[in-house]
């Protein structure tokens, strides 16, 4: 408040007026002194100080504004001696710029109903000292002065109200900036759930590139409703007096910093601009690699795993060929998935340490189906081992039912026929025996190995278990056979062992009772001291070996 001086003089003249007013919860007052009218002028009409002869308080809520009515000689000013909030205080967001603009507007209201009362105050005054004529053209200027300072308060609040108008539109626009790139953030953030396809990826392109125009489009908007309002400060501040230039440079100050603050935020998005771009091409490629992962899901629901849940293994060898055959097709078409499961695996493990959430995901959805496709491929390994064990169980265990056929013929053959000797009989039973062990073993083997296989992996084996038994039980009769022929073969060992017994016991008395007395009798064919004569004893050993001839060597 300027400071306010009182002069004492002779022909003093004083008005003095209060007036209060709370219509509406606010508090407004006018204090009015007018003293030493004819002491403010010196001989020569000089001004010799100025005087506060008017202070106006008005409140509105939490916002105050007091007015200082100054005089010097014929001239009469008005001085915003107190405002709360400062003139240049536009506040730092939209909001606190609405409350502003309202409040300003309370006090601009309260202050037009103020006019009157200051015009009458005045009045009064010049009622007081209109005996004195001399001063009649000074107070001719003061009105006219007071009305020019009022006019001039009036720009100043105007200029206050086009400069809060103006700080709107700035924080309109700054704000309608940050919404528009939460927007974007959000729209992007939004992707991290989001499916792809060719057809969308261009819009998705142009969705991103409409917001970094939109985005840009308005920061520029922003930067120009800066600049005019800085304007519209700089301009406030030529009205307002140079004891109020310092509220000038600092409002002027908080816009370039929330300009500077505005580009700040600007090259921000710039720079998540570009890396979100990146970022989408990834998340195409992720949702390509996902995509492809979801088929390979799907293949193996609907194809892979129903063909593993066929169990048979075939009825026939045709059969099992045929079933062979359907097998080698689906390996073919497993080793074209089996290379997309490693091209899929190849990618995901390219992103995993992106820390792009996403990419986790995809990761520990790659690998579900990898461990899912591993066991797929074990299983698929299992059933063509199995395959090719049936086929040649088959194959082999046929050329045994044929063999053994063979052997049981033959076996019949040998047994019937009674012209073999005994050591031809054996000869046959043990080649037979041999044959009967070689050609069945190994599919034997082989048959026991498969169904224990097939049973190990819940595989149908009623077939391949009767065939076993089949074999079985054909091995089983033929060596039964074997046996008794063998049986045979031993009894008639036995008998003839008996009957050559006697026949060398018979055997052995005769040659030593009748040949050796026969060879003792004729030690000499002819004995010469004997009185017999030579041809008699000739014709005599004629008869006894003939008679040897005749009866036993017959």
């Amino acid at each position: 408040m300027a400071e306010q001086e009182e002069h004492h003089h002779p022909h003093r003249t004083k008005a003095s007026a209060n007036i209060r007013s709370a219509s509406d919860g606010s508090i407004s007052q006018v204090n009015v002194n007018v003293s030493d009218l004819d002491g403010i002028f010196n001989s020569s009409g000089n001004p010799l100080t100025t005087t506060t002869i008017s202070t106006i308080a008005v409140q509105a809520g939490e916002s105050r504004i007091v007015l200082a009515i100054l005089r010097s000689s014929d001239i009469v000013r008005v001085r915003i001696q107190q405002m709360e909030p400062d003139l240049m205080d536009i506040g730092l967001n939209l909001g606190d710029t609405i409350q502003y603009q309202t409040i300003h507007e309370e006090l601009i209201s309260k202050l037009k109903a103020k006019q009157d009362h200051i015009t009458e105050l005045l009045t009064r005054a010049d009622d007081l000292v209109i005996q004195q004529k001399s001063y009649n053209e000074v107070y001719e200027a003061m009105a006219r002065s007071l009305g020019e300072a009022w006019k001039e308060l009036n720009l100043q609040l105007e200029g206050r109200r086009n400069l809060l108008n103006q700080a709107i539109r700035y924080h309109t626009t700054a704000a309608r900036f940050n919404d528009r790139v939460q927007d974007a953030r959000f729209w992007f953030n939004s992707l991290e759930h989001a499916n792809f396809d060719n057809k969308s990826l261009n819009i998705l392109f142009d969705e991103h590139d409409l917001y970094r125009k939109e985005i840009l489009d308005v920061s520029l908007d922003t930067l120009n409703e800066g600049q005019l309002l800085l304007e519209h400060i700089k301009n406030l501040g030529i009205l307002i007096e140079s004891i109020n230039q310092h509220s000038t440079t600092a409002a002027c100050y908080e816009i370039e910093h929330l300009l500077g603050i505005h580009q700040d935020e600007r090259r921000q998005f710039e720079d998540e601009w570009e890396r979100n771009r990146k970022i989408l091409h990834e998340y195409i490629q992720m949702s390509e690699v996902k995509y492809d992962i979801d088929q390979i899901f799907d293949w193996l629901e609907k194809q892979g795993q129903s063909y593993l849940e066929n169990t048979d293994l075939g009825q026939t060898l045709d059969d099992i060929e045929r079933l062979q055959t359907i097998h080698k097709e689906i390996e073919t078409e497993s080793q074209i998935i089996h290379d997309r499961v490693l091209r899929c695996m190849r990618a995901v493990d390219t992103w995993v340490h992106t820390g792009l959430t996403r990419a986790d995901r995809l990761h520990a959805h790659a690998h579900t189906l990898l461990v899912l496709w591993e066991k797929y491929e074990l299983k698929l390994d299992i059933r063509r081992r199995l395959l090719r064990l049936a086929h040649q169980f088959y194959s082999d265990s046929i050329n045994t039912f044929s063999i053994l056929d063979s052997l049981d013929k033959h076996l019949l053959t040998i047994s019937s026929n009674n012209l073999l000797s005994s050591e031809d009989l054996l000869r046959e039973y043990n080649h037979i025996n041999n044959e009967l062990i070689q050609s069945t073993e190994i599919p034997l083997r082989q048959g026991h190995i498969l169904l224990e296989k097939i049973q190990t992996n819940n595989y149908n084996s009623k077939i391949f278990y009767e065939r076993i038994c089949d074999l079985e039980k054909r091995i089983e009769n033929i060596r039964n056979k074997l046996r008794n022929e063998y049986d045979k073969l031993d009894q008639q060992g036995s008998s003839l062992y008996q009957t050559f017994d006697n026949e060398c016991t018979i055997m052995q008395s005769w040659l030593f009772n009748v040949v050796e007395h026969f060879l003792n009798s004729n030690r000499y064919l002819i004995d010469l001291n004997n009185s017999i004569d030579v041809t008699k004893q000739t014709n005599a050993f004629l008869e006894s070996h003939q008679q040897i001839i005749d009866r036993d060597l017959k």
